[in-house]
């Protein structure tokens, strides 16, 4: 990991689960060297694992809190929930939510479609 971080030029965090992250950074690597952080909206588990698809509402308020105490750029991802939230109001919601300097990731998983794209 040692390696990796110092020949790096730009460094950034992602998980699926905030608190992956928080133990990242914790146990591994300071705040100060991280240039952007990747943070999920809903910690909705892994479709790689099987225990995919669980989006609760009641986790959005950690997720926000999570990006407005990050003082570097954050990338918001799972935005729509996996299309279970309209496009209006989950990206209305985000960009309300977010920093200014931050960004909103929309993706596609193909897994359900093959044909998605």
């Amino acid at each position: 990991m040692r390696r990796l971080i110092i020949g790096a030029t730009t460094f950034g965090v992602f998980s699926h689960q905030n608190s992956a992250r928080d133990a990242f950074l914790k146990n591994f690597h300071t705040p100060e060297h991280v240039d952007f952080h990747a943070v999920p909206l809903f910690n909705c588990g892994s479709l790689h694992d099987a225990s995919g698809g669980h989006f609760w509402l009641e986790e959005l308020p950690r997720s926000i809190e999570v990006i407005q105490n990050i003082s570097k750029p954050c990338i918001a991802y799972k935005v729509l929930a996996a299309g279970h939230i309209g496009a209006h109001m989950g990206l209305g919601f985000a960009s309300r939510n977010i920093k200014s300097g931050d960004v909103i990731n929309l993706g596609t998983n193909s897994a359900d479609n093959d044909n998605i794209v």
